[in-house]
C-alpha cells in the first residue's frame, strides 16, 4: 500500500467520524461539518480512483515493455515514511486527548505551531502567526458563530 492510499483511507475514516458526530449537533450547527465530511470523503475517493488509474497505466506500460513497444518512464509510488507518520499520529492523538483537559485555546495553537515548527514547512515566525490565525478562525466559525460547546480553557465545563 502506498502513502496516497493510506492517507485517503484515513481521510475517509475521519470524514465518517465527522459526519456521524455532526448528526448529534443542532440542525444549524450540523450543516458545515456534514458538508466538510462529504467534501473530504469525496476528495479521498477521487485520490483512490487516481491511484487506480496510475496502477492501470503502469500495468499497460509493463505489458508494452514485454512486447517491445516503447514506453514512457512512470514516477515510482511514494512509500510511507513511518519515522514521520508515527510521531504525527501520536501528536494528533495527544491533541485530541488534551482538548478536554487543557482547552481549545491552549491546545490548538500549541499543536498547530508545533507541527509546523517540527516539519520546518515554513519559517518559525510564520508558523506562529499561522497557528494563531487558524485558531482564531476556527474559534470564530465553530464557537462564536455556530456556538458549539467546545472547552475553551483548562478544565472548563
Amino acid at each position: 500500500m502506498n502513502s496516497t492510499l493510506l492517507v485517503a483511507a484515513v481521510a475517509i475514516g475521519v470524514a465518517a467520524v465527522f459526519g456521524s458526530e455532526a448528526a448529534s449537533y443542532p440542525i444549524e450547527a450540523r450543516r458545515l461539518p456534514e458538508l466538510m465530511a462529504w467534501i473530504v470523503g469525496g476528495l479521498s475517493v477521487l485520490m483512490i480512483v487516481e491511484e487506480g488509474f496510475k496502477w492501470r497505466r503502469q500495468r499497460r506500460l509493463d505489458a508494452g515493455e514485454s512486447t517491445g513497444a516503447a514506453s514512457k518512464p512512470v514516477e515510482p509510488a511514494a512509500s510511507i515514511v513511518w519515522s514521520a507518520l508515527i510521531p504525527y499520529a501520536v501528536a494528533i492523538a495527544a491533541y485530541i486527548a488534551l482538548i478536554p483537559i487543557a482547552g481549545y485555546l491552549i491546545t490548538t495553537p500549541v499543536f498547530l505551531g508545533g507541527v509546523l515548527l517540527v516539519s520546518r514547512a515554513i519559517r518559525p515566525v510564520t508558523a506562529i502567526v499561522v497557528a494563531i490565525t487558524v485558531t482564531a478562525a476556527i474559534w470564530a466559525i465553530f464557537i462564536w458563530l455556530l456556538r458549539l460547546p467546545i472547552p475553551l480553557l483548562p478544565m472548563s465545563p
